[in-house]
């Protein structure tokens, strides 16, 4: 209660809820409800005034009459979200904070203002969309999950610091080169003047990673045509 009324009513309602964990006094639940609503998390304050009503025992007429239009009053500070085409098992965050895991029993409770929704599912890219909440009204968001794209990882390193290195035919880099591949065969090609080029032809393996150290040789050069004029003539 000093930190409430020291307008720390985040700390309070950490201290409320410990103490309703040990002692199962339904009035903590009301006080938590009202740390939450200074805190404007509307939807929260809704649902722990529901579970005072349900836990409260002997409540008056009269109490358990303003409870409920407190709880009224506070529907038109959020909105019931519906989330459309999301499939079993995804996580859902509000605001970076975490919400659940799909399915839910029902519409999720979101607070009024601007908000961003994000659904997280493993194969497919993150869905993320900033949602206007006017409170009151029910919304829906339609949800399009699109899959991810598999790919793999390739390092190409040459002790040349110039040694031209390319991927699949393209100049990519020269010395060192690291990037992102669609899996399947590709073509690695390191070469420098003077310097005897490398080639070689790899498979890389969806979501897999190969690196390459290359030290490419000097070329082979024959004897010039002067020397042997010169030793026949000896």
């Amino acid at each position: 209660k000093l930190l409430f009324g020291d307008g720390d009513a985040a700390g309070a309602i950490a201290k409320f809820r410990r103490a309703h964990e040990l002692s199962k006094d339904a009035r903590l639940l009301w006080n938590m409800a009202v740390c939450e609503k200074e805190l404007r998390h509307y939807a929260s304050a809704a649902r722990l005034v529901s579970d005072y009503l349900a836990e409260a025992k002997n409540l008056s007429p009269e109490s358990r009459s303003n409870a409920e239009q407190t709880r009224e009053a506070l529907r038109g500070f959020y909105s019931e979200l519906t989330l459309q085409g999301v499939a079993p098992g995804a996580r859902v965050t509000v605001d970076g904070a975490s919400v659940g895991t799909t399915p839910f029993r029902g519409p999720m409770p979101i607070d009024l203002g601007r908000r961003r929704v994000r659904i997280e599912l493993a194969g497919y890219e993150p869905f993320e969309r900033q949602v206007d909440v006017p409170g009151a009204t029910p919304i829906t968001l339609q949800v399009q999950l699109v899959k991810q794209r598999s790919s793999a990882s390739l390092s190409v390193t040459s002790t040349g610091a110039r040694d031209v290195i390319s991927v699949d035919g393209k100049v990519v880099a020269s010395g060192h080169w690291q990037g992102a591949l669609p899996p399947g065969s590709h073509a690695v090609r390191v070469s420098a003047p003077g310097k005897k080029p490398y080639e070689a032809q790899l498979e890389l393996l969806a979501n897999g990673s190969k690196s390459l150290q290359i030290s490419l040789e000097d070329e082979r050069r024959g004897v010039p045509l002067w020397a042997w004029v010169a030793g026949g003539a000896a």
